[in-house]
């Protein structure tokens, strides 16, 4: 894991749509987040150790990302790892960095990454923290361009029921400020949705 400090964070963009919130200053408490997305290894030790159902997408390789989980599914892990889900606000700070005026892409401003991105694959998914760009101010990879990840805590209401996927999936860049609230079990999405954990503390 990785640590975040606390004090001011800026979320949002400019952007005037349904997947964009107006930027907005944050206070963060410190917290701590998974340097890389949850993979199927990892996954499956959760599977053998507790009763719970198996992804949507399964199996897959072990240096992948799990994908096809559930919301339910995905805090149901992070309490068993005695973590839990990161709040969309901590989300979005820990892969845009502090400032007045954070970057939109884990490495920066360019969409392209200086050409970098467009090699991401657009088909499937990759072994996590393997492309050395995607790594954001904090040293979180692959929050664009895997998997979408599912978050806890939303920073704004939305529809009752509904939970947010944050970050961009393969074959559809995004920048790290779009949302997308979806309902927790909706098969459309589900097939691009895994998730990291955070913590307040480690030890």
């Amino acid at each position: 894991m990785v640590e975040v400090a606390a004090g001011s964070y800026e979320v949002g963009s400019s952007l005037a749509d349904d997947y964009h919130i107006a930027p907005t200053t944050i206070e963060l408490e410190g917290f701590w987040i998974d340097q890389y997305q949850t993979t199927n290894a990892e996954y499956e030790q959760y599977l053998v150790a507790a009763i719970s159902p198996e992804p949507i997408v399964w199996p897959d390789e072990g240096d992948l990302p799990v994908r096809g989980v559930t919301w339910d599914q995905a805090l149901a892990y992070c309490e068993w790892m005695k973590k839990r889900l990161p709040s969309e606000a901590e989300w979005e700070a820990a892969g845009r960095g502090s400032g007045s005026n954070p970057q939109l892409y884990p490495w920066g401003n360019d969409p392209t990454a200086d050409g970098q991105a467009l090699s991401l694959p657009n088909q499937e998914t990759y072994a996590v923290g393997t492309l050395s760009f995607n790594k954001s101010p904090f040293g979180v990879f692959d929050m664009v361009g895997n998997i979408w990840e599912w978050v806890g805590e939303p920073y704004t209401p939305g529809q009752d029921g509904h939970k947010i996927l944050r970050g961009g999936r393969y074959g559809l860049l995004l920048d790290l400020s779009y949302r997308l609230a979806v309902a927790p079990d909706d098969a459309r999405y589900l097939k691009y949705a895994g998730f990291r954990c955070a913590a307040d503390q480690v030890r």
